[in-house]
């Protein structure tokens, strides 16, 4: 089950779970996609996401194992 995590969750340590739609979850997907590309074409650079693809490319080349990359973290 899909679980709705707000900042106030990651704070509180609570989270709220949700039944959501495969749908729905594909529609934020494309949102996000689309949001993306609209920046990359104006010329605003995402950082985080540049971070993100950043990690998961030392992943993928081994530089970090995986078993760090999925472990839990405590902050």
């Amino acid at each position: 089950m899909p679980v709705r995590i707000t900042q106030q969750d990651v704070m509180n340590g609570d989270a709220e779970y949700r039944a959501i739609s495969r749908q729905f979850v594909l529609f934020g997907v494309e949102r996000r996609k689309a949001w993306r590309m609209l920046q990359s074409k104006t010329g605003i650079a995402n950082r985080e996401y540049a971070a993100q693809r950043a990690i998961l490319a030392d992943v993928d080349a081994g530089k970090i194992s995986k078993e760090l990359f999925t472990r839990e973290s405590n902050c």
